[in-house]
């Protein structure tokens, strides 16, 4: 008898079995997107930026996506982050894009004064069907402070040689994060233009 009930409670509950079970597919292919792990270029000592298995590049899946969709999904996504993104981008058509930035890239303690110390960087996109590549950043030599003044004696490459030991390990604690920040400066704008991560934003997106 208890199993006959069981039957016909099963029965019954088909078509909400079957809408959980929609349900739980929408959440693991959720969750299959949001696990993707972002790009995470790492600074060496001499200012270059490696992957972390020390390549030039990493290849980012993007599975059932064409290289046109990827193309225009990363090239949407640059012109919202910037505010001027004939400015920065160069394109391949379909199949390159180059973004030329600047930013924020050293953090100093200047005379006991906190300033930040701005450079431009280059960023290359190359597209295939279900795959981005995203070479190393590269940020050239030059700094600049917030008034835009060049920095005698300061490059990029002598900052980032003073975050590090010989053997390659952060010199300190607060190394640790000088390194950090200037990993960020790069590594959040090129996750933001894949996708991987979204912006926070108060507008309402719904027209």
């Amino acid at each position: 008898m208890q199993g006959f009930q069981l039957t016909l409670f099963t029965f019954k509950n088909k078509k909400i079995m079957k809408k959980l079970f929609s349900i739980l597919i929408l959440v693991l292919s959720f969750l299959n997107v949001s696990a993707q792990d972002p790009v995470s270029f790492k600074l060496t000592r001499t200012g270059a930026f490696t992957a972390p298995d020390g390549t030039a590049f990493v290849v980012v899946p993007f599975e059932g996506k064409s290289a046109s969709e990827l193309y225009n999904m990363v090239k949407n996504n640059i012109m919202a982050l910037y505010k001027d993104p004939k400015q920065v981008m160069t394109e391949n058509e379909g199949q390159a894009i180059t973004v030329r930035g600047r930013g924020g890239m050293v953090w100093k303690t200047v005379t006991f004064i906190p300033r930040t110390f701005e450079g431009d960087y280059t960023i290359v996109f190359k597209f295939k069907d279900g795959r981005v590549r995203v070479d190393a950043p590269v940020v050239d030599d030059e700094l600049t402070d917030a008034a835009g003044m060049l920095q005698y004696g300061e490059s990029f490459k002598s900052c980032s040689k003073k975050l590090f030991t010989k053997d390659g390990k952060p010199f300190d604690k607060r190394a640790v994060k000088k390194i950090s920040q200037t990993e960020d400066a790069l590594n959040v704008p090129i996750n933001l233009m894949l996708g991987l991560v979204k912006t926070e934003s108060s507008e309402d997106d719904n027209w």
